[in-house]
């Protein structure tokens, strides 16, 4: 995470938002293989996580693992459980606190220029 905060605020934004929303994903929809693994070779996924330093290490700590599958490499969840790993329950909730906590900031210094 720290040095994620070393980019860009909008960047960082990005690949936080990015990261949320396929938290979101699996834990809506626990069993679902296509949201429990991101493809490593997608464009969007590449210009909005992967180029920002650090993105994938909290991937890699919400408890994805990279797979190899066809010549393509993925960040996976292990396969289906009856519950989603505690760690990226927590990881969803903590990244979802700092990304209000950082709009919250950025609005204060918006008001504090008008």
């Amino acid at each position: 995470m720290a040095r994620m905060l070393d980019q860009p605020l909008e960047s960082w934004r990005v690949a936080v938002s990015t990261i949320i929303r396929i938290l979101v994903n699996v834990l809506e929809h626990p069993f679902q293989e296509k949201y429990r693994r991101v493809r490593l070779q997608n464009p969007t996924f590449v210009a909005k996580v992967s180029a920002v330093t650090g993105s994938l290490d909290l991937l890699l700590a919400a408890g994805f693992g990279y797979v190899s599958e066809d010549e393509e490499t993925f960040l996976a969840l292990p396969s289906p459980a009856p519950e989603v790993p505690l760690q990226t329950r927590v990881l969803y909730h903590r990244l979802k606190q700092i990304l209000n906590d950082t709009e919250d900031s950025r609005l204060k210094m918006v008001s504090a220029k008008s």
